[in-house]
């Protein structure tokens, strides 16, 4: 985001979850709203219409990066760390492990004496 604001010509669309999300970026970045550089919409907008018009997408969903990428659009994804400081790619391995533990053990069908 201070790339945005430092870039002349460029504007953000900012897309909180709900208005609590809002409230707590509006408090903690108020200079990112003092000019019309970042745009909250008031209502909601048609997702894949504002992919279409976009330079980049930077999301923290892996479904509009996915959609971005669909329509040849820069997307990034950033790193996130659940609680605790495991990353997503240990949460991944953790989850393969944990399938692999589920797996039902087949016992061979027995076989037929002639």
């Amino acid at each position: 985001m201070e790339r945005v604001m430092a870039t002349p010509g460029v504007k953000s669309v900012l897309l909180p979850r709900n208005k609590v999300q809002e409230s707590h970026i509006r408090a903690s970045w108020p200079k990112w709203f003092e000019g019309d550089k970042v745009i909250v919409p008031k209502e909601a907008v048609d997702g894949l219409n504002l992919l279409w018009h976009s330079d980049l997408v930077v999301s923290g969903g892996g479904t509009m990066n996915r959609e971005a990428a669909a329509l040849g659009i820069l997307q990034h994804l950033p790193r996130q760390k659940r609680r605790g400081g495991s990353s997503l790619a240990q949460r991944r391995q953790d989850g393969a492990r944990r399938n692999q533990r589920r797996r039902p053990k087949l016992n061979p069908a027995p076989t037929p004496r002639l």
